[in-house]
C-alpha cells in the first residue's frame, strides 16, 4: 500500500487547510499517474484548427478564364478578379457582375497582381521582340516590362524594362513595393516607380539531392510594411529577408506542428496577415500552414483544403481570409480563437 496526501481548504479561510492521508493500492497510484501523463494537453491540441471554412462557397462566372488574383475594395463591398485576359468587377457578397468584364489582352507569359483595392493592376510582361544584328539579320529576342495599369480607364504606365523572365509577382496592397522572382531563381524588389531596391540576386542557394539542385523559388510575398520579403523554395523552406540589406532574418520552423509531425511541401501561395504578425502559406499537398512572422514558430497544425488555391487575401474586417480556386470559387475562412 502507498498513500497520497490530499489538501482541503475552506474558501474563506486558507489557513485552515486540512491535510488528509488516504491509503491507495500501489497499482491505483500508478494508474493515476499514467492518466495524468497521457491525458491530452489543450495547449497542444493538434486537431483544433486555427482557421475554418465558414458559410457556403461563392462562384464567380469568369467566362472560362482562370483566376490569377483578386482584391476587395476598402469598404469590402466590391471585388475585382483578374484572369489571363480580363478583369471582372463584382458585388463582394453575391459575386454578381457590377459591370461588363474589362478585356486586358495580356501575353500568356505575363503575370499580374491587383493592388489599391482592385483599382490598379501591376503587370509583368515577357515576349519575343525583333532584333537586328550588324548584318541586318533579324532574330527574336526576349524582353519584358513592369507596368502599372489603371483599371478604370485602362491607362498603362511603364515602370521599368525587364531582361529576365518573371515567374512570380507580388506587391504590397498599396503598390509601394513590388517583388519579382525570375525563372533563373533570382529575386528583385522595386519601389512604386520601378526603381530597383534589391537585386536581381539569388537569395536561395538550394540543396543538391540525387544530382538535382533544389533551388527553384516557388512563391514570394511582401510584408505589409514593405520591409521584408518571404521566399519559399523547392528545398521546402520559407525564409524572410530584409529588403534593405538582402540578408536573411528568419527561417520558418517546418518541424513538428504541436506534437504531430507531417511532411511539408514547397509553398505555392503565401500571404502576410494585415498586421504583419503572421504568415499563411498554402503548400503542396493542399495544406494551409500558419507561422509567427517574428519567431518563425508554427501557430497550429495543418489545415486541409479540398482543392488547389489560386489566391489568398485577407478579409477586410480582419476576421479571416478569402481563399479562391482557379475556377473562381471563393470560400470565407475565419480565424479560430
Amino acid at each position: 500500500m502507498i498513500g497520497i496526501r490530499s489538501i482541503a481548504c475552506e474558501e474563506r479561510a486558507p489557513s485552515s487547510c486540512a491535510f488528509k492521508f488516504t491509503a491507495l493500492p500501489i497499482y491505483g497510484v500508478i494508474a493515476f499517474a499514467l492518466a495524468l501523463l497521457l491525458q491530452p494537453s489543450r495547449a497542444l491540441a493538434a486537431d483544433t484548427p486555427w482557421i475554418v471554412a465558414t458559410g457556403a462557397a461563392l462562384h464567380a462566372d469568369l467566362a472560362g478564364g482562370e483566376l490569377n488574383s483578386l482584391a476587395f475594395s476598402s469598404d469590402g463591398k466590391q471585388l475585382t478578379i483578374d484572369t489571363d485576359d480580363a478583369l471582372f468587377v463584382a458585388d463582394a457578397i453575391t459575386l454578381k457582375p457590377i459591370r461588363a468584364p474589362l478585356k486586358m489582352h495580356r501575353d500568356n507569359s505575363g503575370l499580374a497582381v491587383l493592388i489599391a483595392g482592385g483599382q490598379r493592376l501591376i503587370v509583368s510582361t515577357w515576349a519575343n521582340l525583333p532584333d537586328s544584328d550588324k548584318s541586318g539579320n533579324t532574330a527574336p529576342r526576349r524582353a519584358g516590362k513592369l507596368q502599372r495599369v489603371d483599371v478604370g480607364d485602362r491607362r498603362v504606365q511603364d515602370l521599368t524594362n525587364l531582361s529576365r523572365e518573371p515567374r512570380w509577382l507580388a506587391a504590397q496592397a498599396d503598390g509601394r513595393r513590388i517583388a519579382i522572382a525570375y525563372t533563373d531563381n533570382t529575386v528583385q524588389v522595386f519601389d512604386a516607380d520601378g526603381k530597383s531596391l534589391l537585386g536581381p540576386t539569388r537569395l536561395v542557394a538550394g540543396k543538391r539531392v540525387a544530382g538535382t539542385n533544389l533551388d527553384a523559388v516557388t512563391a514570394i510575398a511582401l510584408s505589409p510594411d514593405g520591409k521584408r520579403l518571404a521566399v519559399s523554395s523547392e528545398e521546402v523552406s520559407i525564409r524572410l529577408f530584409d529588403i534593405a540589406s538582402g540578408k536573411p532574418v528568419l527561417e520558418l520552423d517546418h518541424g513538428a506542428f504541436q506534437g504531430v509531425s507531417w511532411v511539408h511541401g514547397p509553398a505555392k501561395q503565401m500571404v502576410f496577415t494585415p498586421d504583419g504578425a503572421r504568415i499563411v502559406s498554402f503548400e503542396q499537398g493542399n495544406n494551409l500552414a500558419l507561422h509567427d512572422a517574428a519567431t518563425g514558430k508554427p501557430l497550429g497544425g495543418s489545415v486541409q483544403v479540398r482543392s488547389n488555391v489560386a489566391a489568398i487575401t485577407p478579409i477586410a474586417d480582419g476576421s479571416g481570409l478569402w481563399i479562391a480556386t482557379p475556377d473562381g470559387t471563393l470560400q470565407r475562412w475565419l480565424w479560430q480563437k
